[in-house]
């Protein structure tokens, strides 16, 4: 099926025997002119007009003849007789009529009837099926419905996703697990970069005292001997030393966790400091009831003094609660 004229435009482009020729040929001719096709405000009877000057045309030939020859209030007047065709409900543009049969049609056991069968009992992707049979997907739902019926048209339809779906994740794990370990940080920072209210504000609240951290820094750290992409919240340069700072909601970190194994989930941010610290920062994660009553302000600045002055290293954990200096 033909749905519009880009669509015709492109099925001749890819068709080039005589016949789709001949067709193309009547078609270019046909767009070379104006038509168009028009409602009479008087009678409602339709008629076509071929040149833009009549595009806006109120009154059909007959209605303008009267118009013309009984004057302005005579015509108002008068009651022109309505033909049956009046109620049929026509476009404004003119419609080109080259193709014989403007909607497909099929029935039982026909060439196309049979290779939709056939295509429900494949894992054949339909989409190229439907360009190949030229069908739209609605055409292909009517037929599969008539051969599995309703309820058995949704049951084939969800499988079907299922399994897409599984065939997609299988392939999209096989291509991050062939990234570079510094490629998949930056996959992850293009998917997970954006920064959230509780970072914002403190990396605000920080800048008025002088520090300026970067927001949502990804790269690769080393954990239980891989290198894995990780996230820093927040990267304070100190000059010769650097500080992360991990801001955790409550509801996606620590005893909390409302998404899933709570202790798998503090095992992983742990390590995730250690690897951090194993690199030379200073690690520390403040919960968001530190964060949220200032105290993690006041903290951080402290620790910005003792790193400075002492040049010293700090991993600090609010759960489990940890502060380790190096």
């Amino acid at each position: 099926m033909i749905h519009n004229y880009r669509g015709l435009a492109g099925h001749l482009r890819h068709n080039s025997d005589s016949s789709h020729l001949l067709l193309k040929a009547d078609w270019l001719a046909w767009r070379q002119q104006y038509r168009a096709t028009l409602r009479c405000r008087k009678c409602g009877g339709v008629w076509a007009v071929s040149s833009k000057a009549e595009q806006h045309s109120k009154r059909c030939p007959r209605c303008e003849s009267q118009y013309l020859l009984l004057g302005k209030k005579a015509y108002e007047e008068w009651k022109p007789e309505i033909s049956a065709d009046v109620r049929v409900r026509v476009s404004s543009k003119a419609r080109w009529v080259g193709l014989n049969d403007l909607q497909f049609k099929w029935s039982r056991g026909d060439n196309t009837y049979e290779a939709v069968r056939g295509l429900l009992q494949t894992t054949t992707p339909v989409q190229g099926v439907l360009r190949d049979l030229g069908l739209t997907y609605k055409v292909f739902r009517t037929i599969a419905e008539d051969i599995l019926g309703v309820a058995g048209y949704f049951k084939w339809s969800q499988e079907r996703k299922s399994s897409v779906g599984r065939i997609n994740l299988s392939v999209a794990h096989k291509n991050y697990a062939r990234l570079a370990p510094s490629a998949k940080a930056a996959r992850l920072k293009r998917l997970y970069g954006g920064t959230c209210k509780l970072e914002a504000d403190f990396a605000e609240a920080l800048s008025k005292h002088g520090l300026h951290p970067i927001l949502n820094v990804w790269q690769a750290v080393p954990i239980q001997g891989t290198l894995v992409p990780r996230e820093a919240d927040l990267k304070i340069d100190l000059g010769l030393h650097k500080i992360v700072v991990l801001c955790d909601g409550e509801a996606f970190h620590g005893p909390r966790f409302a998404f899933g194994d709570a202790a798998r989930r503090v095992q992983d941010d742990t390590l995730t400091a250690e690897a951090y610290y194993a690199l030379g920062y200073s690690v520390i994660r403040y919960s968001e009831t530190e964060l949220k009553s200032g105290w993690a302000l006041d903290h951080l600045l402290g620790v910005v003094s003792d790193v400075r002055a002492e040049k010293r290293r700090l991993l600090r954990l609010w759960h489990p609660l940890t502060e380790r200096w190096a």
